[in-house]
């Protein structure tokens, strides 16, 4: 995992009220903020309901139980733990466009 900080969903969704509620452009606030323009799009957009709402996973440390999904047509997800976390990232990814 590359050294930038993963901020929760719970984060993102204080980002993108303050954006919306700044008054500046997405460029300006990122940049003030430290933030990737690309991010902040993409966030605002799940939050506007364009893919649903905002859906949080915990990957579990490493020696802990396999990865337990649980999406939001109440079916669960259960990947071993040889999944890498790479891949679960991957695959949730794919599953917060459907």
């Amino acid at each position: 995992m590359s050294g930038k900080k993963r901020r929760s969903a719970s984060e993102w969704r204080g980002i993108v009220s303050e954006y919306e509620q700044s008054g500046l452009s997405l460029k300006e606030f990122s940049r003030e903020r430290g933030l990737s323009e690309w991010s902040v799009r993409q966030w605002r957009k799940r939050s506007a309901g364009g893919i649903g709402e905002f859906v949080e996973v915990t990957l579990p440390s490493s020696g802990a139980a396999p990865y337990s999904v649980l999406l939001r047509n109440g079916r669960e997800l259960r990947l071993g733990s040889t999944f890498s976390e790479k891949r679960v990232e991957q695959l949730v990814e794919v599953l917060e466009r459907c």
